[in-house]
Parts: structure tokens; sequence; C-alpha cells
């Protein structure tokens, strides 16, 4: 399970209303502790609803939301949860009006108040995901945080965190590479996609850096990484359903233009390992 809001896994985060100097939305997500602990704070004339929306890397299954309410002596007490994919708009999945300082929301199928979610203590209250919208909340790309009450206080979020599993639509590579990424060891390749029957090891230049099966295309990444030519182009593929850029699935660098043509990639004939992209 993962926080899919790690900087690490590169969210992005946008506001419906301006914020007060150095208390932007997007201190929510920033790699630096320190300013991410500022929270977001609204524009001082700012008044609720206020929308925060969040785009994970890729497609998720979430299983608990943890949300810091309080900014200072700001607070809102009034949180309403919406989540969309490819193929549904944005939809309510939770709402709650509280009184502390904080929240958790969770699926009722996993956790209860016997059985709670990491991270609830006495400053938090316990409400469940809308069990009706289970299958939008298992295959979520993006959430949208509306904050529509406040306790006499401009709008504000002081933290926000998503635990979650990557969907059953992702790719095996966006699962190799949010492994990588968050410092899984990717699972070995098995033996026979090494070794023949006469026990004649294959050599490691043959096998694929991000998958660990053979390649039948090797292409040599910027990186200096070497896939199978099938294995790129389904990370690509995966970038552009998210409206990004073609990059290397190891280092996140994006692709130059000069690396297209009108039909698409062009690979080039250069590394004796494998082709050069």
């Amino acid at each position: 399970m993962y926080n899919f809001l790690d900087p690490k896994l590169s969210p992005k985060v946008s506001s419906s209303a301006p914020a007060t100097d150095n208390f932007e939305a997007s201190n929510l997500i920033h790699e630096n502790g320190a300013i991410r602990a500022r929270g977001y704070l609204a524009y001082t004339v700012i008044r609720p609803p206020v929308d925060l929306e969040f785009e994970f890397l890729c497609p998720i299954k979430i299983s608990f939301v943890t949300l810091q309410t309080s900014v200072g002596r700001q607070k809102c007490t009034g949180i309403e949860l919406f989540a969309k994919n490819s193929t549904i708009p944005y939809t309510s999945i939770g709402k709650a009006v509280f009184d502390k300082s904080g929240l958790i929301f969770c699926d009722s199928k996993t956790y209860s108040k016997t059985k709670p979610p990491p991270g609830l203590d006495s400053d938090k209250e316990l409400f469940y995901f809308k069990s009706d919208q289970r299958r939008l909340f298992s295959d979520t790309t993006c959430l949208k945080v509306v904050i529509f009450r406040t306790d006499r206080s401009v709008p504000c979020l002081g933290a926000i965190k998503v635990f979650g599993s990557l969907s059953r639509s992702c790719s095996k590579v966006t699962v190799e590479t949010v492994g990588r990424i968050m410092g899984g060891t990717p699972k070995p390749a098995p033996q026979k996609q090494n070794e023949v029957e006469s026990g004649l090891k294959i050599p490691q230049d043959f096998i694929d850096d991000l998958t660990c099966e053979i390649m039948a295309i090797p292409m040599t990444l910027p990186s200096g990484k070497t896939v199978d030519r099938d294995t790129l182009e389904k990370h690509l593929e995966n970038e552009k359903s998210f409206g990004r850029k073609p990059c290397d699935p190891f280092t996140g660098l994006k692709f130059t233009e000069t690396q297209f043509d009108k039909c698409g990639l062009v690979w080039l004939e250069k590394s004796p390992r494998g082709r050069k992209f």
C-alpha cells in the first residue's frame, strides 16, 4: 500500500480559489517536508465552497484518506470527497461534518471502528466511503476535496494522504515502475524465462530491465536501461492516457520531439545490445 500523494509519485494539485501567500495548494504535495507542513490556506476573503483537485500518477484503488483539517487557528468542519476515472465523471464518494481537527475516510469493507485504518487517534473522526460507489474508488484517477463548511475561518487543509494500491486496470509496466519508484523490489523473472531446457542461461543483455523478461526487440533508453519495444509502447500508451508527454519510465525525463515523427516513435539502430531510443 502506498500514499499516492507522496511527492515521489509525481501527483498534481489545483485549487478553485486563490491562496494566501506561502500557503498554496502545491504545499500539500511538496517534496520539502517543512513546506508541506504549511498546508493550504485560501485567501482571506474567500468563503466556502473551495475545491482541491488531486491527480494521481496512475489509476488507484483507494483504501483510506487521511485529512488534517486545520491550519493554525483556521479550521474547516465540512468536507466532501469526489472521485473520477476515465469513464465516470466526478461523483461523490463520501461526505462528513465534524468537530475534530482531522478525519479519515475509509472503505467499510476493509475497516471498522473495531479495526480502524492506521493513524486514527483521538484528534480524528472516522467516516466511510459510500458503499454504492466502491467501483469508483476502486479505480480512481483523480480525487476532489470540497471544503463546504468552516469554523468561522477561511477554507483550509493542513495535510492529506491517500493510501491504497494500484488499480487492476494498471498495466504490468505501471506496477513495476511504481514499485521501483517507491523502493520496492520487482519480482524476478521465472527461471524458465532465463533458461532453456538444455540448462543454457540466457545472457543478461537479453533481459528486459523493467519486466525481467526476455526481449524480442530491445530498446535502449536515454537512462541507459534497455527494455523490450512492447514494454516501452505500453508505458507510452499509459502516459498518453493521462495526457502526459512520453518519458523514460526509469527517470521520468521527457523524450525530445526529435525522437518522434509523424507516424509515431523513431527507432534508431545504434546500440549492440538494442536499438537506441
